[in-house]
């Protein structure tokens, strides 16, 4: 039922949105603390700190390739996962090898982000298989 499966991808993406901003601004608020927790060696702290801001992003520009992954499963669009995994992880590793090498962690932390654009990119292309089931 194409009508259903339009509504609940709205629901879905409407509760991702809710789930992945709480979720950074809870690491915007209590993330220092949470760190604070998990070790008391002032260069991991230090070093944790560095890389926060990356963390803080994380969920918000992940949730688009988790949900849309979601999608896929559910609707057994297998094919279409494996193409747009090989495009992913090729733009994962242009920007690793890119990056990584000039920035260091951040360049890691960067490439992490681009790919979790690029498999939400990639797997929306095909969106339109799922939907027009």
């Amino acid at each position: 039922d194409r009508g259903q499966l339009e509504k609940s991808i709205k629901i879905t993406t409407q509760l991702a949105l809710i789930t992945a901003s709480t979720l950074s601004i809870l690491f915007i608020l209590i993330g220092t603390q949470v760190i604070s927790v998990l070790t008391n060696v002032a260069e991991v702290r230090e070093a944790a700190s560095e890389y926060f801001p990356w963390v803080i992003a994380a969920p918000v520009l992940s949730i688009w390739c988790y949900l849309l992954d979601g999608i896929f499963i559910g609707a057994t669009k297998t094919a279409e996962m494996r193409n747009a995994m090989v495009v992913s992880l090729l733009a994962y590793m242009l920007a690793w090898w890119s990056l990584a090498s000039t920035f260091g962690n951040h360049g890691l932390w960067a490439s992490l982000m681009l790919y979790f654009i690029a498999r939400a990119a990639s797997l929306y292309f095909y969106l339109p298989r799922v939907t027009r089931l």
